[in-house]
Order: structure tokens, then C-alpha cells, then sequence
């Protein structure tokens, strides 16, 4: 079965894959391959606080196999 995460455009998640930054076109491609162990949603006030402005919409954390 084909997953997807949804790039809101009137949001800009930060999404940082294994502690990196990256973007939707490789959160997709790594759920479609089954390699995310795990995402955790941050709200835009704790985003920013770790890691700024870039943030201010959130954040997904995502780690991998």
C-alpha cells in the first residue's frame, strides 16, 4: 500500500529525517519503502524553540531503520 505525508502549502513543516534537514519529496519516498520507524510531530513553540525561526510552523522528526 502507498503512504503519503501531505505538503500543506499554507504551512512550511520543517521536517529533519534522522537529524538532518530534508523535505516531503523524502519523507514520502522513505514511508513508500517502509523505513520510518518513527515520527514525532512538534508544535511550532517547541519547534522554534530548538531549532528557530525555520520552525515556526512546526516540525516533524523522523527516524528511519
Amino acid at each position: 500500500s502507498q503512504y503519503s505525508f501531505i505538503d500543506d502549502p499554507d504551512t512550511n513543516k520543517l521536517i529533519i529525517i534522522d537529524g538532518k534537514e530534508s523535505d516531503f519529496e523524502t519523507l514520502n519516498k522513505l514511508a513508500n519503502e517502509k523505513k520510518i520507524v518513527a515520527v514525532d510531530a512538534l508544535k511550532p513553540e517547541t519547534a522554534m524553540s530548538i531549532y528557530g525561526s525555520k520552525a515556526k510552523d512546526g516540525a516533524l522528526i523522523v527516524s528511519t531503520k
